[in-house]
């Protein structure tokens, strides 16, 4: 072990004597004893003088070599064999030395050179010299080996630059960085080797650092066509206090760590859109509902004053054009339901390309002229579930928003179907992609080659009530994607500036091979004739208005009505009597005792009894929430006094109600 922090005066110096005349040996050994030193061993010959530094390796700190040894080695060539087995410095002893012997010596690295005959003060000097440079030579190599060490084997780059800049050293990392050689690095530039585009910003902050500035930045290395980010600290490297002799350089790699920065980032971005849309879903969702129950009011006192008003009447065009606006009105409310998620879904199987080709004469005179529509359906698909109306809605939406990116001009809308392939890491990069699971999906996608969309315009593509044009209504994009979600499916858009735009729907896959059934629409036909029928009804709705409207309705069609403004008002007259009532008819959402729990506590008393479900709400969220068996059908408010008695009467007609299946499928 090399002790290399203890001071030498605090050690006994050991000190081998090579010397083949016994007399200068003796004599050098009382001056050496008498100057405090310990003579370690006397050898006459060279083979003597290694036998004697094997035996005690490592405990001897000098050796006084007579240069022109008798035997088979000389001084000269004794002392090449003990620096470099041994690592002992060696003093030359010389009396006279031709010019060649000395210029050997010289090539075993003397520590000095003494000539006999020797006085003590010489000696001294001499000794004390060499052990003195002795030891620091060696603190010098442990340095140069650490150094070695870290710069070969750091995962960091490290490099040395002299002043014109050109590499100097170089380690294993920089080698890999660069996919070089060291022989390619040694003696260029980055000039040479980035090409000067690149390299320009490295000069700039190494003409810097050969002011003296240390500068630490990050830069981006262009090698093999791959972009890195390193994070570079450039020191000046100095000779003496005043002159800068060039610059070292460490380069960590953190290209890793930006991407991992910037998908954190997208992934807080993704976080917070999702929040938001949350939050207008749901904002969109409740105010639709409470809407609905006000245009149910609306329509049904309108169809009444209709009834019994002479068509000659003023008043009869005043009413009408009451009721088609609350139409008009519950259409809108219908879209937020879409956007939110929430509008019902009347799912049946569908083929895509089918259903683009149903569609086609809508589709082209929604565009107009100006617009090129071509196709490329897929055949032979598999069906995909959902409901018709909305996946047209969908497909016009699109082609519609499409078309009117070309303004006055003109240019080219592609509609395609066709079948892919989707794993998780693909759904990731796509709007409500985060929400479905890798499998087979469906896809229709719509193509413009108009004038594209930035980014900022794509992340605002589908809120509600963005648009880019003056006109625009801005709840087409925000329902296609409401639609999407109530449908499983997730939305890829692709757009450039100059270069168009890509919508594509996907849409899960499925084996379902079911014959194709009529959608119904929430709004049914104006020719409003009521089907009577017979039997006592047990109603529960919050709003009054809804109750006075449904009542009347009802009981025009022959019902007995049992109104009830909550649960806890309707179980109370149920229970007194289960077996009387025919049919109930809920509303989901009720304060107190809500429509579900209101369910529950009536099919605990009679479990056979049919039910209406009444809501601004899905089928598919109220089932996922309950059991929900027996007779039981779904309608959507705003609905026509017709539709209720309908959906009434089919009930009241089935035979054995308590063992059918629901009427709709969830």
């Amino acid at each position: 072990m090399v002790v290399d922090s203890m001071d030498l005066a605090d050690l006994q110096q050991r000190i081998l004597i090579v010397e083949d005349e016994l007399i200068v040996a003796e004599d050098l050994r009382a001056k050496l004893e008498s100057l405090g030193y310990e003579v370690g061993g006397m050898a006459m010959s060279g083979e003597e003088a290694l036998e004697m530094a094997e035996e005690c390796r490592g405990a001897l700190d000098l050796a006084l070599m007579d240069i022109r040894l008798a035997g088979k080695m000389d001084g000269v060539e004794t002392a090449g064999v003990m620096r470099e087995r041994f690592d002992i410095p060696v003093i030359y002893l010389t009396a006279h030395s031709d010019t060649h012997t000395l210029e050997r010596a010289k090539l075993t690295e003397p520590f000095g050179f003494l000539n006999k005959p020797l006085n003590a003060r010489n000696l001294h000097s001499t000794v004390e010299m060499a052990l003195y440079k002795h030891k620091i030579d060696r603190q010098l190599r442990i340095s140069e080996e650490r150094f070695r060490i870290m710069f070969e084997t750091a995962q960091d780059g490290i490099f040395m630059k002299d002043e014109a800049l050109r590499y100097t050293q170089v380690n294993p990392a920089i080698e890999e960085l660069l996919n070089l050689p060291v022989e390619k690095i040694i003696g260029v530039t980055d000039r040479e080797l980035l090409g000067p585009p690149a390299a320009a910003a490295s000069e700039a902050s190494e003409q810097r650092v050969l002011q003296g500035e240390v500068v630490e930045e990050d830069v981006t290395w262009g090698v093999d066509g791959t972009d890195r980010v390193l994070h570079v600290v450039r020191v000046p490297m100095r000779a003496g206090r005043d002159r800068v002799m060039g610059l070292c350089c460490i380069a960590r790699d953190i290209t890793e760590r930006k991407l991992e920065e910037e998908e954190r980032r997208r992934l807080a971005r993704r976080l917070e859109k999702a929040q938001k849309q949350e939050s207008l879903r749901m904002m969109a969702g409740g105010v639709a509902h409470d809407f609905n129950n006000l245009l149910q009011a609306i329509i049904g006192n309108a169809d009444y004053v209709l009834e019994e008003t002479p068509r000659t009447s003023h008043c009869y065009v005043d009413v009408e054009n009451i009721k088609t606006t609350a139409v008009r009105a519950a259409e809108l409310t219908k879209q937020m339901l879409d956007f939110s998620g929430t509008s019902p879904v009347a799912a049946e199987p569908l083929d895509a390309s089918a259903l683009v080709n149903e569609v086609s004469a809508l589709l082209e005179s929604a565009v107009g002229l100006h617009v090129d529509l071509r196709y490329s359906l897929a055949e032979g698909l598999p069906a995909v579930r959902g409901d018709i109306n909305q996946l047209r809605q969908i497909l016009l939406n699109l082609v519609i928003n499409a078309s009117e990116a070309f303004g006055d001009g003109s240019g080219e809308v592609a509609v395609q179907t066709g079948l892919t392939d989707a794993d998780e890491a693909d759904l990731q990069d796509l709007l409500l992609g985060d929400e479905r699971s890798a499998g087979t999906y469906v896809f229709v996608e719509v193509a413009d080659n108009g004038p594209g969309m930035d980014a900022d315009t794509q992340g605002r593509a589908f809120d509600p009530f963005f648009s880019t044009k003056f006109t625009g209504r801005g709840l087409g994009l925000a329902t296609v994607l409401g639609i999407v979600r109530g449908h499983g499916g997730a939305v890829d858009l692709k757009s450039e500036v100059g270069a168009g735009t890509v919508f594509r729907i996907l849409l899960p896959a499925t084996d379902d091979v079911l014959p194709r059934r009529q959608c119904a629409g929430m709004i049914q036909s104006e020719d409003d004739q009521g089907t009577n029928g017979a039997g006592r009804v047990l109603l529960v709705d919050d709003e009054s208005g809804v109750r006075y409207i449904v009542t009347r309705g009802l009981e025009r069609s022959s019902f007995v009505v049992v109104a009830a403004a909550d649960g806890t008002e309707a179980m109370r007259a149920f229970a007194k009597t289960p077996d009387a009532f025919d049919a109930a008819v809920l509303d989901l959402k009720m304060p107190g005792l809500a429509g579900l729990q209101t369910y529950r506590s009536i099919r605990a008393l009679r479990e056979d009894i049919p039910v209406v479900f009444s809501s601004g709400y899905r089928e598919a969220s109220v089932r996922r929430q309950v059991d929900i068996s027996g007779p039981v059908e779904f309608i959507q408010k705003p609905y026509m006094n017709s539709t209720l008695v309908e959906c009434i009467r089919r009930l009241l007609a089935r035979p054995g109600s308590s063992e059918s299946e629901p009427a709709v499928d969830a």
